[in-house]
């Protein structure tokens, strides 16, 4: 039996007082669990149930694989980095390089694309060779991979390029061509530069 407030007498399954219409009191014993009564009723809220928490397991499970398992290239890092690095992948010096290139053996410097180049410069004719094919090559040193887009988006007609670190300065050395054929720049890949298609997208 069930006593409501006002003293009145109702069978155990009411949850109104017969008499006077207010709320029963559910003893302790009954209110141990509103969630079981409602899951021993509905059937289908309990298989809805159990797979919300199990889809939210999974969830937590996924992050958790992400978080420990990321990829090095996820991890926050100094930023942009060049193409190859000098001593990793691209061998030899920039004088070697530049002798690579330059049908001369030589670049003259000071040739400079703007503000975000340091410095560039660019092959000497060589004596018998047409002008123009013999200072197809040019080079530039910049200080990131960013001013190196700016300023070669700008120059124009770039076809090939190729890019690493020097050593000596850590700036970022770029062999460029406005040269139909990539055979100009094609020596730099005997010291393991990568040579890319231009042109340079602002």
């Amino acid at each position: 039996m069930k006593t409501c407030p006002n003293g009145h007498q109702n069978p155990a399954h009411y949850r109104f007082c017969g008499d006077c219409g207010t709320l029963l009191v559910v003893p302790a014993v009954q209110t141990a669990s509103r969630l079981s009564l409602w899951l021993r009723e509905n059937r289908g809220g309990r298989i809805a149930l159990l797979g919300s928490v199990a889809t939210i397991v999974l969830v937590l499970l996924g992050v958790g694989i992400v978080v420990f398992n990321r990829p090095e290239s996820l991890v926050a890092g100094p930023g942009p980095q060049p193409l190859t690095a000098a001593g990793d992948v691209v061998r030899g010096t920039f004088n070697d390089w530049v002798a690579a290139v330059c049908p001369s053996g030589q670049a003259t410097v000071g040739h400079q694309l703007g503000p975000k180049a340091i410095q560039g410069g660019i092959c000497t004719p060589a004596s018998g060779m047409p002008i123009a094919r013999s200072t197809a090559v040019l080079y530039d040193f910049f200080n990131s991979p960013y001013d190196r887009q700016w300023v070669l988006s700008r120059a124009g007609g770039v076809t090939y390029w190729a890019s690493t670190t020097d050593v000596d300065t850590g700036a970022l050395v770029t062999f460029w061509t406005r040269w139909t054929d990539a055979e100009v720049v094609k020596p730099l890949e005997a010291f393991g530069f990568e040579i890319q298609r231009g042109p340079f997208p602002r």
